[in-house]
Parts: structure tokens; C-alpha cells; sequence
């Protein structure tokens, strides 16, 4: 009995150890499964390559006119709006018989310019020609003035006491003092005059001898009355030597031909409209031929039709014969005549229109942060409707703004000192080498530039950086403590999922691959973790 309770002691004691050990067990198993899994990975080299990643739009730069003119008769049409074409690729014929007369009209236009710019040169030498005569004129009545002078200063006293009519006041002398503003100003030619007046001359005599004194034509003394024969003699003088001077400014108005820069510009236009005319015919005359592979744009011709320009074109041509017509007379209308000189020939004379292949590029922005990044040659990939083409950075404006074209308010912003805001984009473009149809005009398209590349850098993946604003950090494992420690590391090149580690880290050093915002907390606290090797990761240890 006594042997059988000792047995069950023994028995008991044995369930409680293995009870203890059990819980023992568990609790350090829990403690286990409770520790941060982290993916562990080693530290490599590789080659690194950052891309500057953003969107274009299509345009072309080869741009293929072909010029014909009004009346032409198109006598076949071999393309479509949108079709292919190939170098040397007729495009469309015309009617021989219709070409006539083009270049004569256009060397009509071109002879008649240049006869006016010589005229206007000779007239200017014409001019400067006969100003020292005059002033030979001027000199002989100066003498013949100071003799007069002495006899006639009795007679101006005795006139002075005269009270000079009111009309003086309102009589126009600007145009006069305009001439002889070297001379006289505008108050002395009035005194002169008001001396006139009150001698009894009307203010249609003083008028009539103003107007002639201003268009170079002579005038009649014999209607101021109520002098002497010496006053007379003198006045007339006077009034000849005031006369003279006008001549002399008109004359020096026009030995500066004025005008002359404008009848060269009209000739030299009206040479390359004749030299164009010349080219057109001839191509019109052997039809037309693409000049490269492209695309055809515009179409404006039809088979077995004559052309018809069609207004608000950006094609233009002048019509000289009538800008020399608005510059006929003694007094032309130069605003007219400038008005016309801009506004003519807006009526199109493109009669078909390819864009050539080799000169397509994607326009778009860089922000102030990539200008750096970025110049003209850097390597360029661009996507299109799932295509990718090489392309190559050919363009970057030295001036921020909207876009690529030529902002006309921002140069007179810039030339009359105005600012219209600043712009924190710059307009680049790149060249798509070797396009095809899935490259459409105006379409966007996706465009990666590459920055730079690095052979043999020390690389990690995108996530296992921290990035605060403290700084960058990786988390480092140590294999015989089961810990990681928070290592500062500094940046260089990012790709999409990798980033160039210039310093913290060297190659085969073991890193978290997955870190988080609880490995901090871990870190500090000298804590273990389970390591999953990251070729062995599993979507349960991917935290």
C-alpha cells in the first residue's frame, strides 16, 4: 500500500515537469512568432540608368510647300490628304498651257520697283544738287539786306505805334517754322509777318505767300500794299531769304530719301517674288515629286479643275504695283503704303503640302528642378500608340515660357519694359529618328530622356530606402546578433526601382529589403528579427 502511494507520487511530479516544459515551449515559440520578419537581401553592383519621364506633342519641322498660282489648271491628282509617299513619288501634273504668263507678270512687277528705287535715288542726288545755288541766293539778299536795313529802321519805328490785328494770332506758321526750324522759330516767323500787317497787308495776302513759301513756289509781292519802294524792296527781301531757307529744308528732306528704304525693300521683294515664280512654273511645268518619305497634310488642288487660292492662308505674295501706287504723288501715304506692305497676298498659293519624315520631333516642358539634368544630345526614348522610336534631345530654349513658338506679347513685353509674369517651364524638343504611320502630328506621346548612367554602382531596390526629412536611411542586418541597425546613406542616381547608394553602404553589405516604419523602433531597441533571405521571401514574410 505504502509502495503504491509513492508511485503516484512519481507520477504526478513527472505530468507537472512536462506541464512546465510545455508552457516553457509555447511561450518561447509566441515570443518568436512575435518578431519583425524582414527579407534580407545583399548589397550588389549594377549598372544604373535615370531617366527624366514626360509627355509631348508631335509636330513637324520639314515641311514641303508646293507653290502654284491662281488660274493654274491641275490636270491630275495622284495622292489623298493622309496618304504615304515616298521619295521621288509624283504627286500631281498640270496643264502646260495654263503656266503662261506667270514670270511676265512677276518680271513686269520687279522692272516697275526697280525703276522707282533708282528714281527715288536720283531725285535724292537731285536735291542735295541744288542746295548750295541757294544758299549762293541767300547770301547775295543777306548783303543786299544789311543796305536796306538802315533807311528802313525810320519807317519800322513810325509802324510799330500800328496795333497788329488779331487775325496775326490765328494764321498757321507750324508747317513754315517746320522747314526753317534751324532758322527762325515759329514766334519770329509770326513778328515777321505781324510787320505785314500792320502795314495793311490782308490776311489772305500773308496766307497766300505762306502756302507758296511751304510747297516751293513763288509768290506775289505785289499784294502786300501800303509800303515804300525802299520798305518794299526790303520786306521782299527778307521774304525771299525765308523762302530760300524752306527750299533748302524741303530739298534736304528729300536728298535723305526717306522713302528710298522702302522703294529698295519693295524691289528686293518684288526679285524674290519673280526668282519664286520662276521656280514654281518650272516645277509645275515637270509636276510635282515628294521630295522625301512623309506623309501628305494639305491638299488644295483637284484634278481637271483651276486653282483658287483660298483666303486666310499663311502663304503670301505682294502685289507691287499697288504698294507703287499708294507711293505715287508729292505726299504718300506711307501708313497705307506699310499697311498694304503687311496685309497683301493673304490669299494661299500651297497648293499641296507633305511632312517629311526625318525632321518629326515631340515638343514639351522641362521644370526649373530637370534643366539641369538635361541639354541638347542627351538620349531619348518616345513611345507612340505602343511603339517605342530613338529620338535625341535637339532643342532647348534659353527663355522660360508657355511654349516652343515665338511669343509676339512677350517681345513687345521686353522691348517697351513690361513684364506678363514669369514662367516656370522651359519649351526643348527631340528629334524621332526613323518615324512611321503610329507617329501622327498633334498626337501626345511619352518621352523618356536619359539623364545619366553608372556602370558598376552599389544599387538597392526603391524600397528599401527611408526617406524623411532627416535624411535617407537603410536598415543593415547583422547575421550574428538577428538585429539591424538605421544607417544614413546619401542618393545618387534613381531608375524606376532602384537607387545608385554613393555612400552608407558597400557591396555585400545585408540590408532589410522591406523596410517599414516599425524597424526604427526595433532598431533603437536592439531587438531580433527573423530573417528570410530574399530569394526565399513568400508573400507571408513580405511585410
Amino acid at each position: 500500500m505504502r509502495k503504491n502511494k509513492k508511485t503516484a507520487k512519481i507520477a504526478v511530479s513527472l505530468v507537472l515537469v512536462v506541464a512546465i516544459i510545455a508552457a516553457a515551449v509555447i511561450f518561447v515559440k509566441r515570443e518568436t512568432d512575435n518578431r519583425y520578419k524582414a527579407v534580407i537581401m545583399d548589397v550588389a553592383t549594377a549598372p544604373i540608368t535615370q531617366t527624366l519621364s514626360t509627355t509631348g506633342t508631335v509636330e513637324s519641322t520639314n515641311r514641303g510647300e508646293f507653290v502654284i498660282y491662281s488660274g493654274v489648271v491641275v490636270k491630275d491628282v495622284f495622292v489623298k490628304l493622309g496618304d504615304k509617299v515616298e521619295e521621288g513619288q509624283l504627286l500631281a501634273t498640270f496643264e502646260p498651257s495654263s503656266l503662261n504668263g506667270i514670270v511676265a507678270v512677276k518680271q513686269g512687277e520687279y522692272d516697275a520697283a526697280k525703276v522707282n528705287y533708282y528714281n527715288s535715288v536720283a531725285a535724292a542726288q537731285e536735291a542735295a544738287a541744288k542746295i548750295p545755288a541757294l544758299r549762293v541766293q541767300i547770301a547775295e539778299y543777306n548783303e543786299k539786306i544789311e543796305q536796306l536795313t538802315a533807311a528802313a529802321e525810320k519807317k519800322d519805328a513810325e509802324s510799330e505805334e500800328q496795333k497788329v490785328p488779331a487775325w496775326v494770332d490765328s494764321i498757321d506758321y507750324s508747317k513754315l517754322a517746320s522747314l526753317l526750324r534751324d532758322e527762325y522759330t515759329e514766334q519770329e516767323i509770326r513778328d515777321f509777318f505781324a510787320k505785314f500787317a500792320r502795314r495793311g497787308a490782308s490776311r489772305k495776302s500773308i496766307s497766300d505767300i505762306i502756302d507758296s513759301m511751304t510747297n516751293a513756289a513763288s509768290f506775289d509781292m505785289s499784294s502786300l500794299m501800303g509800303m515804300s519802294s525802299a520798305e518794299s524792296e526790303l520786306m521782299s527781301a527778307q521774304l525771299n531769304v525765308m523762302s530760300l531757307k524752306a527750299q533748302i529744308g524741303l530739298l534736304e528732306t528729300q536728298s535723305k530719301n526717306v522713302l528710298g528704304s522702302t522703294y529698295e525693300s519693295m524691289m528686293n521683294t518684288a526679285k524674290v517674288n519673280l526668282d519664286s515664280a520662276k521656280a514654281a512654273v518650272k516645277e509645275l511645268e515637270k509636276g510635282w515629286y515628294a521630295q522625301g518619305a512623309g506623309i501628305v497634310s494639305e491638299l488644295n488642288i483637284v484634278a481637271g479643275h483651276a486653282f483658287v487660292p483660298v483666303a486666310s492662308s499663311s502663304a503670301s505674295s505682294v502685289d507691287i504695283n499697288s504698294l507703287l501706287g499708294l507711293m505715287s504723288g508729292s505726299t504718300p501715304d506711307v501708313s497705307g503704303l506699310l499697311s498694304s506692305f503687311m496685309s497683301s497676298g493673304t490669299q494661299t498659293s500651297v497648293g499641296l503640302a507633305v511632312e517629311y519624315y526625318d525632321s518629326f520631333i515631340a515638343t514639351f516642358s522641362l521644370g526649373k528642378a530637370d534643366i539641369l539634368d538635361v541639354q541638347v544630345g542627351k538620349a531619348a526614348t518616345i513611345e507612340s500608340l505602343g511603339q517605342e522610336y530613338e529620338g535625341e534631345v535637339t532643342f532647348i530654349s534659353p527663355v522660360a515660357g508657355g511654349g516652343s513658338g515665338l511669343d509676339i506679347t512677350s517681345m513687345f513685353g521686353s522691348m517697351t519694359g513690361t513684364a506678363s509674369g514669369g514662367s516656370n517651364t522651359i519649351p526643348a524638343q527631340v528629334l524621332i529618328k526613323n518615324p512611321d504611320e503610329r507617329i501622327i502630328i498633334g498626337i501626345d506621346v511619352n518621352i523618356d530622356i536619359i539623364v545619366d548612367t553608372v556602370d558598376n554602382a552599389v544599387v538597392v531596390p526603391i524600397e528599401a530606402v527611408e526617406t524623411s526629412s532627416a535624411g535617407n536611411f537603410i536598415y543593415k542586418f547583422d547575421e550574428e546578433s538577428n538585429t539591424v541597425s538605421r544607417v544614413e546613406v546619401e542618393i545618387g542616381l534613381a531608375s524606376d526601382t532602384q537607387y545608385q547608394i554613393v555612400s552608407g553602404l558597400s557591396e555585400g553589405d545585408k540590408i532589410v529589403q522591406n523596410q517599414s516604419s516599425a524597424l526604427q523602433e526595433i532598431a533603437e531597441e536592439g531587438r531580433k528579427v527573423i530573417a528570410t533571405p530574399y530569394e526565399d521571401q513568400t508573400d507571408e514574410a513580405a511585410v
